[in-house]
């Protein structure tokens, strides 16, 4: 009856809630080109020269970028979920060397 269908939407709703805030969060992730990545790199930027917090940010999101495809075959494994991003690691390679990539 109608109950069971607003149980049901209100269940979808909770979903795409989660979903929401996964994504939120894994869009602070400190790797370029997401949110965080440029939030990262602009706050160095205001305590650093230019050419260090490249480097800065650039290490930062190399080690990222490398740790990212195992923690998604771990995330794919532990819950059966897997988010199809893969940071760029050649563009973080220029970044630590110093070399503006983007």
């Amino acid at each position: 009856g109608l109950p069971d269908l607003w149980w049901e939407v209100a269940h979808w709703l909770a979903v795409f809630a989660q979903i929401n805030i996964v994504l939120f969060a894994l869009n602070l992730v400190p790797v370029q080109p997401l949110d965080g990545g440029k939030l990262f790199h602009l706050a160095l930027l205001r305590l650093l020269s230019p050419q260090a917090a490249m480097r800065i940010a650039g290490g930062f999101g190399f080690c990222l970028a490398l740790l990212w495809v195992p923690a998604m075959v771990f995330a794919y494994v532990t819950w059966g979920y897997a988010l199809l991003f893969i940071p760029p690691i050649a563009l973080h390679w220029h970044m630590m060397r110093g070399k503006a990539a983007f």
